[in-house]
């Protein structure tokens, strides 16, 4: 009896002795007339195979792309992974692989996806090597998984420039901060300042203190002639009229009122004392100017006053003096006191008063009464008279006499006497006569009279030449030409001379 054809072997002729063992590549059922090839995404590199599931099943990362075969035919292709029975190098995607996914890359011969290396990641399906991976995105980490996007923010405090494989990549230095996800060091802004690295925030700058410009790791003191409140980038300046010895101030009202007789012109100053006050103004305390016109704190030097360099106030033009001009510099500007007038008080704008009668008062005098041996006044001499308001003593007129002091007034020469000087009557001299009132120029006896006495008051007080004598001249004191005076003699002979 003929026996079949044992599995593992097939036999293809008739006759046979003994089965023929089934080839590598192959499988051979019981009953073969022919081998059987293994299936394509498998191989088998041994005889005597009884079915197809004893082919191999082609391993990971190769591909078998033909039916019978005795070994894989090759590496799966870069950009595509192959798993086990793949039967092409580039798989659809499928059960036995496909285009290598995102998050990863695929190079020659993969099985699976190889996650990008620590720092990367790659969004892109296809990739075939590290390469291929992208550095993880700014303010990312990416600590080395299959992601396809940049997903874990880098941690506050810190910051990732890109590639990074931790969420603390790089410190944060002092004066910045960062907020969780930062690509870059934020400097603190104007007016903060942070001391410490790894930050995510920064300080206000304290009061007294101040942080310029940004990115302050150290406060700076407030310096003097400034304040600096709360958050302050840069020290802000005492305003004009204003100043501050002080440093680490921080309010307005730190600033002092700058100093009476001085003024405070520029912003942050620190001393008052610098710039005094211009002569013919006064400033009062917080001057922002050398020469104030109409401010509060000053002005032009008034009426009455005077003012020097450095005057907190107007100084009262002294006794005896009057200003009635604005802006004087000195107390020699004051105007002294007119002649005839007093000046009776200081900061006077003009004289005010009369000098008393019976006084004169030369200028400069501060009472209507003056007694100072006629420096600015004094009592009206003797031969003078003064009325009220007299600046200089007015001597008594010719025919006048004052023998007194202290009058405003002159009396009138008495009969018989002349008056010249006006102090004290002379007594009417010979061959004249003086009614009242007369002066230097007495009145002479007429021709044809003398007079011999002193003291006549009247013309009729002269008399007559005597008969035989004849007078022949004005003011003749004698008939007789012996007693020298001229004018005079004896009647001629062959004439008669009545009395």
């Amino acid at each position: 009896d003929c026996t079949p054809c044992i599995s593992g072997y097939y036999c293809n002729v008739e006759g046979l002795a003994d089965p023929i063992d089934c080839p590598a590549g192959y499988f051979c059922v019981s009953g073969s007339v022919t081998p059987q090839p293994c299936p394509l995404g498998t191989y088998s590199n041994s005889t005597g195979l009884r079915r197809s599931t004893d082919c191999t099943p082609c391993p990971g990362g190769q591909y078998c792309d033909g039916i019978g075969r005795t070994e894989p035919a090759g590496l799966c292709d870069a950009g595509f992974y192959c798993r086990e029975r793949a039967y092409t190098s580039a798989p659809p995607d499928g059960p036995t692989g496909g285009l290598c996914p995102a998050g990863g890359y695929c190079p020659e011969g993969s099985a699976t996806n190889t996650p990008c290396p620590v720092g990367e990641y790659s969004k892109s399906s296809g990739a075939k090597a590290a390469t291929d991976c992208i550095p993880c995105d700014p303010g990312f980490f990416c600590a080395g998984s299959s992601s396809t996007e940049a997903s874990q923010q880098c941690a506050a405090g810190y910051y990732c420039t890109g590639g990074a494989g931790i969420a603390t990549q790089f410190d944060t230095p002092a004066g910045h901060y960062t907020l969780e996800g930062a690509h870059t060091p934020i400097p603190c802004p104007a007016g903060q300042y942070q001391q410490a690295q790894r930050s995510s925030s920064c300080e206000i700058c304290p009061q007294s203190f101040y942080c310029n410009g940004t990115g302050t790791i150290d406060t700076i003191l407030c310096p003097s002639g400034h304040y600096c409140p709360l958050g302050s980038e840069y020290p802000t300046p005492c305003p004009p009229g204003t100043y501050n010895p002080n440093t680490g101030m921080y309010e307005l009202a730190h600033c002092l009122e700058c100093e009476e007789g001085y003024a405070c012109q520029n912003y942050g100053m620190s001393n008052s004392q610098t710039t005094p006050c211009s002569a013919g103004y006064y400033c009062g305390k917080g001057s922002n100017t050398t020469i104030p016109v109409g401010m509060s704190f000053g002005d032009v030097c008034p009426l009455g006053e005077y003012c020097p360099e450095g005057s907190p106030e107007g100084t009262h033009c002294p006794n005896g003096t009057y200003s009635n001009v604005t802006g004087l510099h000195s107390e020699s500007q004051c105007i002294s006191c007119d002649p005839g007038r007093v000046c009776s008080g200081s900061g006077l704008t003009a004289p005010n008063g009369l000098c008393a009668a019976g006084y004169y008062c030369r200028g400069s005098a501060y009472t209507d009464r003056p007694r100072d041996g006629g420096a600015t006044g004094d009592v009206c001499p003797k031969g003078h008279y003064c009325p009220e308001g007299t600046g200089e003593p007015n001597t008594c007129i010719p025919g006048s006499f004052n023998n007194v002091t202290g009058l405003d007034y002159c009396f009138d020469c008495p009969a018989g006497f002349y008056c010249v000087d006006g102090e004290i009557p002379l007594a009417c001299p010979r061959g004249r006569y003086c009614p009242g009132n007369t002066t230097a120029a007495q009145p002479y006896c007429p021709r044809g009279t003398y007079n011999p006495d002193f003291g006549m008051v009247y013309e009729s007080d002269c008399r007559p030449c005597l008969g035989g004598y004849y007078c022949d001249t004005l003011g003749a004191t004698e008939f007789d030409p012996s007693l020298n005076n001229t004018g005079v003699g004896k009647c001629a002979p062959s004439y008669y001379c009545k009395s």
